[in-house]
């Protein structure tokens, strides 16, 4: 049934969710990518009054933004409090929007509005972004300073594959093929992902390629 199936069954029985629940329902639309279901518990929240609430505020912002629909999520990320409300959760995922619909330039403003602001400090989902970011507008020098940033926050030990992926990539992206190689030689577990960016950059770089073939033969 899964969890917003969960939901709708917990309503038809007459039980009225809590702010954490529509939450967690609309976290689940997210990442089945589930809009209709989601933009329904949207509408139930606001209609009893859960519309201003902290939890659901990012939890729909969370929601929109990762259904790519990028107009929404602005428009309810742009009604929060920027100093009251605004969680690394809805900064994060605007950022990734943004990263993801080719506006990087949009996402990098917003993260140092973020940092700027110092109530919220970047996780390994607000880093993701970020690295996407600086891919999308080429920019090296910035992605350098944001990857010095992610060492000292310790987020790049967690060895998440997102979060490497997306340096990985924004090394290639940015030509930084040496900086790329040793993003990709530091990988514990390199996916397919990993490998296709590697292997796409060593299709404009023979020595890298007999480099990459000889670490791996």
């Amino acid at each position: 049934m899964g969890i917003p199936g969960l939901y709708d069954s917990m309503q038809s029985h007459g039980l009225f969710p809590s702010d954490f629940t529509i939450s967690v329902a609309l976290s689940s639309c997210s990442s089945l990518k589930s809009f209709e279901r989601g933009a329904r518990i949207h509408r139930w929240a606001d209609e009893h009054g859960y519309g201003s609430n902290l939890l659901v505020q990012n939890a729909l912002v969370n929601f929109y933004a990762k259904c790519s629909k990028i107009p929404e999520a602005m428009k309810l990320f742009g009604e929060m409090s920027e100093r009251t409300s605004r969680t690394v959760v809805s900064w994060s995922a605007m950022i990734g929007a943004y990263a993801l619909h080719g506006r990087g330039q949009e996402a990098l403003l917003l993260f140092h509005r973020m940092r700027k602001d110092g109530r919220v400090e970047p996780n390994a989902m607000t880093f993701t972004g970020v690295f996407n970011a600086c891919g999308v507008v080429e920019d090296l020098e910035q992605g350098r300073e944001i990857h010095a940033l992610a060492m000292a926050s310790g987020e790049l030990k967690s060895s998440s594959p997102i979060l490497e992926n997306a340096l990985l990539n924004m090394f290639v992206r940015c030509g930084s093929l040496e900086e790329a190689r040793k993003v990709f030689d530091a990988m514990d577990h390199p996916d397919a992902f990993s490998w296709t960016n590697m292997i796409t950059a060593c299709t404009e770089n023979c020595e890298l390629l007999e480099a990459l073939g000889s670490s791996t033969g």
